[in-house]
């Protein structure tokens, strides 16, 4: 096992109230510049219906992601590859990692 050292401790700190503003400011941000183009090409009630999908994805992550941060306060977990590997495993880590990858590069893409 692994024992946090000052500054991974420090790294945890931000409140209940600090994490949801940044995920508020988070996914208003994209809705601002995604959410135009979306209705025009899908139409208003597919694009309510996208987004309450979208929404309900984040929210089951999040409380994945606090659930396990909670679970595994002894690791150093820094991104989605280290938690991958925490809970399942060295091959969950590379998946993770390939994941985040091919995220990104859609991202660019975009």
């Amino acid at each position: 096992m692994h024992h946090l050292s000052e500054n991974d401790r420090k790294m945890r700190t931000s409140n209940t109230n600090e994490s949801l503003t940044n995920m508020i400011k988070y996914f208003i941000g994209i809705a601002l510049v995604a959410a135009p183009k979306a209705y025009s090409e899908v139409g208003f009630i597919a694009g309510i219906l996208g987004l309450l999908f979208v929404g309900l994805l984040s929210l089951s992550a999040c409380y994945f992601l606090i659930k396990a941060r909670n679970r595994y306060k002894k690791h150093r977990i820094i991104d989605f590859s280290d938690l991958g590997k925490v809970c399942y495993g060295p091959s969950m880590q590379i998946f993770c990692q390939v994941l985040l990858i091919t995220a990104s590069a859609s991202f660019c893409m975009a």
